[in-house]
């Protein structure tokens, strides 16, 4: 079963219950949130949710800064500018078809042709931003759909070493905060290298 964020933060409740400390579960998305911050460069990836044929501009989130590639239907779409399409594809404004081409104006996509015929009906945006926030609930995409299944659980070892503690804390449990400090240490590491190495490449989620 794909890991979701509702277990992320049942797996700190029990991390810290086995400390003998009590769980601050209004803490964790914002700790969540702030683990995700410290990753170097992340590549993003925006996507329609629904099928898009029919439609030829789009609307694309601001926290995409810089724009690596577009797939439409898991191929990648070649960039150009209305002018060069204009000239050399005269009518395309108008025209229906399989996409090859699109035009990126700030934070609008416009693909050359209106599709009509698809096997997914899905347009990928990759690029580099920032992360979204992570949320419990709500419309997709957010920050946990864009991690990779791998580090899903890693930030949860960010909230436990990051979560107060009282003056009551007995050895035990500051030895589990320092290995949770320093699992999160190792994971961010690997993470940072793999987000690093996406570069370039597909990014599917």
């Amino acid at each position: 079963m794909p890991i979701t964020l509702a277990d992320v933060f049942d797996f700190v409740n029990e991390y810290i219950a086995k400390e003998g400390a009590e769980p601050a579960p209004h803490l964790y998305p914002k700790l969540y949130n702030m683990a995700l911050s410290s990753i170097i460069g992340p590549v993003v990836s925006w996507r329609n949710t629904d099928s898009v044929v029919g439609v030829r501009t789009f609307n694309i989130p601001s926290d995409i800064r810089t724009l690596d590639y577009v797939m439409w239907d898991g191929y990648r779409l070649e960039r150009t500018t209305r002018n060069w399409l204009d000239s050399y594809d005269s009518g395309w404004d108008a025209r229906t078809g399989t996409p090859a081409r699109f035009v990126w104006e700030i934070n609008s996509l416009t693909l050359d042709r209106a599709p009509t015929i698809s096997r997914e009906g899905i347009l990928r945006v990759c690029g580099e931003g920032d992360w979204p926030e992570a949320k419990l609930s709500g419309t997709s995409p957010d920050a946990f759909d864009m991690i990779p299944e791998r580090f899903k659980m890693a930030p949860a070892y960010f909230i436990i070493s990051n979560l107060p503690v009282g003056p009551e804390q007995n050895r035990n449990q500051s030895n589990a905060r320092q290995a949770a400090a320093a699992r999160w240490e190792r994971e961010r590491r690997s993470w940072n290298f793999h987000m690093q190495s996406l570069r370039g490449e597909a990014f599917k989620l």
